[in-house]
C-alpha cells in the first residue's frame, strides 16, 4: 500500500514550499499569494490567517522583492 505522501505529493510541496518560475515561495507567503489574487484586503487576509495586518504587509513586501 502507498503512503500518504506518495497518494498526495502536492500536500507536501505546499507543505514546506514552492517554486514558481525559479522563485521560492513559502507556505505562507503562498496563502498571501492566493488571497491577494482572489482581490482580498490586507485587513481581510489577516483576519482570514489569523495573523496581524502588519505581517501581510511583511509578506506582501517579502514577495514584491523576490519577484521584482
Amino acid at each position: 500500500m502507498q503512503n500518504n505522501a506518495s497518494l498526495f505529493p502536492h500536500m507536501i510541496l505546499l507543505k514546506h514550499g514552492t517554486v514558481i518560475n525559479e522563485v521560492y515561495f513559502t507556505p505562507r507567503e503562498i496563502d498571501v499569494l492566493a488571497c491577494l489574487l482572489n482581490a482580498r484586503g490586507t485587513s481581510k487576509i489577516a483576519s482570514f490567517l489569523s495573523i496581524s495586518p502588519t505581517t501581510v504587509t511583511t509578506h506582501i513586501q517579502n514577495i514584491k522583492e523576490k519577484i521584482k
